[in-house]
């Protein structure tokens, strides 16, 4: 992968990780005083797992850049192509 496209892809991945940590923000759970409450809460609390488990897929592909292991399979190593990594820069 060349140098440009690389850059494409790690200000994608700088972006998702900027729209994260917003929803991180947002879905922070709170506390609950009634059972609507709670069920918000328990809804909120889902959400933010996702977002953090999201969030350290964003980060992580981002080391790997750093390390200039990107764009590696995981499970055998074989480069992958552009247009996927364009597509999902990372794990979903």
């Amino acid at each position: 992968m060349d140098l440009m496209m690389l850059a494409v892809i790690q200000g994608r991945l700088w972006q998702a990780a900027a729209m994260v940590q917003q929803r991180l923000e947002l879905w922070t759970p709170g506390d609950s005083k009634s059972a609507a409450d709670e069920t918000e809460a328990c809804l909120r609390s889902a959400m933010y797992r996702a977002a953090q488990a999201e969030f350290e897929q964003v980060t992580r592909a981002l080391d790997l850049i750093d390390e200039g292991r990107y764009g590696n399979c995981d499970a055998c190593g074989d480069s992958l192509e552009v247009g996927t990594l364009l597509a999902r820069p990372y794990p979903m």
